[in-house]
């Protein structure tokens, strides 16, 4: 069995995310409405894959970081299915901007933040590039994809970290020049929004991207 489905959803709402704060590896708990974005997104997903999960052919995995899990566990247990970790699927890691405002990034570290700001792919903070965190996050991918036993896996993960690998994954990433462009091109993924990927003639295709449940 090899999977041929795949559903890439972004963590629930965070004080952080409402703050406008750079969260990067931070440990930043689910707040009141991530916990109820990840429990609409949990029955949604278990109405959707209903079928699929009968049969036991879908796997689950997250970052293993607090806002993933916690939108992993209730779709864990609407699924019925065991919930994997792995750091390989962190958001990117911000290095010494993580925790700050946007403001407070610029008051900090000025000549960085503008190089930022101008579009630069750097390691923001001391930490990593975007390009660093989206081929870390795609090499976790391709490694899960590989070992599980199953049809369809769900994967939760962080909104930059998982665009970015995902693109690589469909081959509109490649480390070329134009890649921040195709990156800046596809929208943000939403708190608890999902793309859907399957597999034709042996290759990754972006079927939907920042899907949401309705209402």
């Amino acid at each position: 069995m090899s999977v041929t489905r795949l559903v890439l959803v972004r963590h629930g709402r965070t004080a952080s995310n409402a703050e406008g704060r750079f969260q990067g590896h931070l440990d930043v708990d689910l707040d009141e409405t991530g916990h109820a974005q990840a429990a609409a997104v949990a029955a949604w997903l278990a109405k959707s894959l209903a079928d699929d999960a009968a049969r036991g052919t879908v796997r689950l995995v997250s970052s293993d970081l607090a806002r993933a899990r916690e939108t992993a566990e209730p779709i864990a247990a609407a699924l019925g299915v065991e919930l994997a970790l792995d750091e390989a699927l962190r958001e990117r890691d911000g290095g010494a901007w993580q925790g700050l405002l946007r403001s407070e990034i610029q008051e900090r570290y000025p000549d960085e933040f503008a190089r930022w700001i101008g579009g630069e792919d750097l390691a923001v903070g001391g930490g990593e590039s975007l390009g660093e965190s989206w081929q870390r996050f795609e090499t976790g991918l391709r490694r899960q994809l590989a070992h599980v036993d199953a049809e369809v896996l769900v994967v939760v993960g962080h909104g930059a970290s998982m665009r970015g690998g995902m693109l690589r994954l469909v081959g509109l990433v490649t480390g070329g020049s134009d890649d921040l462009t195709t990156y800046r091109r596809l929208g943000a993924f939403g708190n608890c929004h999902w793309a859907e990927l399957t597999v034709r003639n042996g290759e990754w295709v972006l079927e939907a991207h920042n899907l949401r449940v309705p209402g």
